[in-house]
């Protein structure tokens, strides 16, 4: 558990005044991606939440702050890289050796002829 408490008081400019919460900006880790679009059952969730006097259940970054996720799996983000890195490099690793395959049949086809 995190014991240091990041101060996140703002300036409101439309308010005119200091704030001691943070702006509830929806994102794609809220409202999640097509076709799974979840924006008006996010918005009814979370909609005015200061006036029934709940917090935000959330996860926040602690390089910034003002980054925050309402949902935060682990394995899900751990799958995600893995499949990111080894599924490209796969990729090329598989069209590298078919290339040399090639290369080198072509190569000993000319070798033959001569």
């Amino acid at each position: 558990m995190i014991n240091d408490w990041v101060d996140l008081s703002r300036y409101d400019e439309l308010e005119n005044k200091t704030m001691k919460d943070t702006p509830l900006l929806v994102n794609i880790k809220g409202c999640g991606y097509p076709p799974e679009i979840t924006c008006p059952i996010f918005a009814d969730k979370y909609e005015n939440i200061t006036d029934r006097g709940d917090t935000f259940p959330c996860y926040y970054s602690r390089v910034n702050p003002w980054i925050v996720l309402e949902h935060y799996d682990f394995t899900e983000s751990l799958v995600s890289v893995i499949a990111a890195i080894t599924i490209p490099n796969g990729l090329f690793v598989i069209a590298l050796v078919v290339l040399l395959f090639l290369v080198l049949s072509i190569l000993s086809g000319q070798m033959q002829e001569i």
